[in-house]
């Protein structure tokens, strides 16, 4: 048997875990934070949420947090500021994947958290070019988001520029006005 026979190949969309977009939206109670909502699409097409009380999500935006540090050297991401790498990249790269599949968040899916969507535990994986992220929601459901590389970090970098948005908000609504 040869290598080439060896090898299986399969293409990104015959893989019903892995992310090719997302959007997130913050959830809020009274003028207070509670959690974060991340719709993910696949991309085999299909979209799902997942909604993170603030103790899982700032687990989870710290597991983000390392991965994107030990990833980032020669990482797509830090490549994506070549042009010449860029013009390379098909178009299921998740390079633009991440703006031309995103979904839409709605304020009532940000805010309509169920037991089939509360992630009450989960766990991370580092599988080198992508992670896992297999969440263990409130009714018992388990399921798992492969994201790859540039996703993974894609999500880390937004959810780290949402939060600073959010505390600068809270911030300057806490000072009042004149």
């Amino acid at each position: 048997m040869t290598d080439d026979q060896r090898i299986e190949r399969r293409l990104a969309t015959d893989e019903p875990n892995l992310v090719s977009s997302f959007e997130s939206g913050f959830i809020s109670l009274e003028g207070a934070v509670v959690g974060v909502c991340i719709k993910y699409r696949t991309y085999d097409g299909n979209d799902r949420i997942a909604h993170w009380p603030n103790e899982r999500f700032t687990e989870l935006y710290s597991c983000l947090e390392r991965y994107s540090e030990e990833h980032w050297a020669g990482s797509d991401m830090q490549r994506s500021t070549d042009p010449k790498f860029v013009a390379g990249l098909s178009a299921h790269h998740p390079y633009h994947t991440v703006v031309n599949d995103a979904p839409s968040l709605t304020q009532a899916e940000i805010g309509a958290s169920t037991g089939s969507t509360f992630v009450s535990d989960f766990q991370f994986a580092d599988r080198g070019k992508a992670c896992e992220i297999r969440c263990i929601f409130r009714d018992g459901r388990q399921r798992t988001d492969t994201l790859p590389e540039y996703i993974a970090m894609n999500l880390w970098g937004y959810l780290k520029s949402s939060i600073e948005v959010v505390e600068n908000l809270f911030r300057s609504d806490s000072r009042g006005s004149a």
